[in-house]
């Protein structure tokens, strides 16, 4: 039996996504169990199928169902099966999961340089595996049904200038670092931001400070961005779900509709009635969950520089430049031509069905256990 587990999920995005890992592993012919971690029979429930050795593998999407650190392994020091956490998120947000002393763990990211940062300033005793993002298969809706030509589901984590300013609160040498590694990025936003850390800091700091400075300053980079780009396009037929976007929202005269935020199945149900999806986030975060669920959906997902993209999906999405301005101009230029875009989303479709769907992950997953076991 594969036990998966459920947690606390904004959006309940994580938690959509372990159904649909649950179903493509009963796809592979596997019994599958899904606990949910806020339920107060879910450990007494997991403590019984070990020790009736009824476990194959434990799932954890994100981390959840992982012990919280300094709790030692619990439950999972007791049975024989392999732990693989499969997490969609840089490991800087994750690292105590990972910390966490489990016997036969196995991590995966989704992007390559994750897996450098998880080896080189967390743990290299374990298994550390690159295994991209997925999507669940749909049945796209006809090209000539989509009413919205362009479409985002994202929140803003903060207004980005007022939350640079206010990093002064931190002393003047804090802040003189984060606001000298925005400016490394912003010479160089395609290399990964941990990289550029460490030179400005002048040392390798423990993962804890690593961490914090790289959950600032991305929190600021990530609602510049979105803020530079969306606010570009406000004059063109624009969907946004999501919260913080306030400042966009209020000016005069746009032809852009902010609406409030939506669950992740209903976000792929607008996707579905959409021609341009957008996935607003810096180039070194090389994230693809928008993109594949765009891709599925008929839809042309519009993503930033992406090595791994351009490699898995050539001609399969629009790839705009790293520059928020550059991609609103790419953006506005591509809405105008209705067959092209049709094709790129034709392309991306088949594409991602081919070798991108949770089938396939689910199959890495059984295999990289098998080996790990």
């Amino acid at each position: 039996m594969i036990v998966l587990f459920k947690g606390h999920s904004v959006y309940d995005s994580v938690n959509t996504m372990v159904d649909q890992f649950a179903a493509a592993f009963a796809r592979q012919d596997a019994k599958t169990l899904i606990l949910d971690t806020r339920a107060a029979d879910c450990v007494p429930t997991v403590v019984r199928l070990v020790r009736e050795k009824r476990v194959r593998l434990f799932f954890s999407l994100n981390g959840f169902g992982i012990p919280a650190q300094g709790q030692g392994a619990g439950f999972y020091a007791e049975s024989p099966a392999p732990v693989v956490i499969y997490f969609v998120d840089h490991p800087a947000f994750h690292y105590p999961s990972i910390l966490v002393p489990l016997p036969r763990l196995l991590v995966t990211f989704p992007t390559a340089h994750y897996v450098d940062f998880c080896r080189r300033h967390i743990r290299n005793d374990i298994a550390v595996h690159h295994l991209p993002h997925a999507t669940a298969a749909t049945d796209a809706a006809p090209w000539k049904d989509r009413e919205l030509p362009i479409f985002l589901s994202a929140s803003v984590m903060a207004d980005p200038e007022p939350f640079r300013v206010a990093w002064a609160q931190h002393g003047a040498a804090v802040a003189a670092q984060l606001n000298a590694i925005v400016e490394a990025h912003l010479a160089d936003p395609i290399k990964p931001l941990h990289e550029q850390i460490v030179p400005v800091l002048g040392y390798e700091p423990p993962v804890e400070v690593l961490a914090s400075y790289f959950i600032t300053v991305d929190t600021y980079i990530r609602s510049r961005i979105k803020h530079e780009l969306i606010g570009a396009i406000t004059h063109l037929p624009l969907t946004v779900c999501g919260n913080g976007w306030e400042r966009l929202a209020q000016r005069d005269a746009i032809a852009a509709r902010f609406l409030a935020p939506v669950p992740a199945p209903e976000t792929i149900g607008m996707m579905r009635r959409a021609k341009l999806v957008l996935n607003p986030l810096p180039p070194y975060m090389e994230s693809h969950e928008r993109p594949l669920q765009a891709m599925v959906n008929g839809t042309v997902a519009a993503n930033g520089p992406s090595g791994w993209m351009k490699q898995a999906f050539p001609g399969a999405y629009l790839d705009l430049p790293a520059d928020p301005h550059a991609a609103a101009a790419a953006i506005e230029t591509a809405l105008d031509d209705d067959d092209a875009l049709e094709t790129i989303a034709r392309t991306g479709t088949e594409t991602c069905r081919a070798a991108h769907l949770w089938d396939h992950r689910a199959q890495d997953i059984l295999r990289l256990s098998e080996e790990q076991s």
